[in-house]
C-alpha cells in the first residue's frame, strides 16, 4: 500500500453530500463525483467543506502514486529541510512559526487522507513552482515527486481539489 492523489480542475460542489444524494457512494462515483474528505485538524485546506463535486465540462483530472506512506514522508521531510531548513517534525511542534511560510500547508497535512482546496492549492502551486530550481538540485526520485506536486496542484489551484488516499 501507498499514497495515492488525485487532483481535479474545475469541480463543482453538490448542494448535497454524496450521502444525500445517493444510496451508496458505489453510485456517487458512478456519476463520476468526487467526494472530498476534510481531516478535522487541516479543515482550512478546504473551506468549503466535505461533500461531493461534480466535474464540470472543463474538469482535468491527473492521479499518481507517491510511493510508500514511509517514502512520502521522507520526501516531505526532505522538502521541508531544503526549503525550511528544518524538519517536518520542528513546523509540526512550532506550527504559528511557519503557518505563512512555503510549504506549510503540505508539509503540515495529514500523509494518508483528506482533500486540499483552491486557496490552498494555489499558494503550493506557486511554492512549486518558485522553488523548482532548487528541487533540480536532488535526486530523480524527489524531482518526480515534486512534478507531479506541481501538476497537482496546478490543477487543484484552478478552482479544483486535490485528494490523498
Amino acid at each position: 500500500m501507498g499514497l495515492d492523489i488525485t487532483a481535479y480542475s474545475h469541480v463543482k460542489k453538490l448542494a448535497k453530500n454524496c450521502s444525500d444524494v445517493d444510496v451508496n457512494y458505489a453510485a456517487c462515483q458512478k456519476r463520476r463525483h468526487m467526494r472530498a474528505h476534510v481531516v478535522p485538524d487541516f479543515a482550512d485546506r478546504l473551506p468549503s467543506g466535505a461533500g461531493c463535486y461534480k466535474p464540470t465540462p472543463k474538469t482535468k483530472r491527473y492521479v499518481f502514486r507517491t510511493g510508500s506512506y514511509s517514502y512520502y514522508n521522507e520526501w516531505r521531510n526532505r522538502l521541508a529541510q531544503i526549503i525550511l531548513n528544518v524538519p517536518a517534525e520542528i513546523v509540526w511542534h512550532n506550527l504559528e512559526e511557519y503557518t505563512n511560510q512555503p510549504f506549510f500547508e503540505l508539509i503540515n497535512f495529514s500523509d494518508a487522507e483528506g482533500t486540499i482546496g483552491p486557496e490552498a492549492s494555489k499558494r503550493l502551486h506557486n511554492a512549486f513552482v518558485e522553488f523548482r530550481e532548487m528541487a533540480q538540485k536532488e535526486d530523480e526520485y524527489f524531482q518526480r515527486l515534486y512534478d507531479d506536486m506541481t501538476e497537482a496542484f496546478k490543477l487543484g489551484s484552478q478552482n479544483g481539489l486535490v485528494t490523498f488516499h
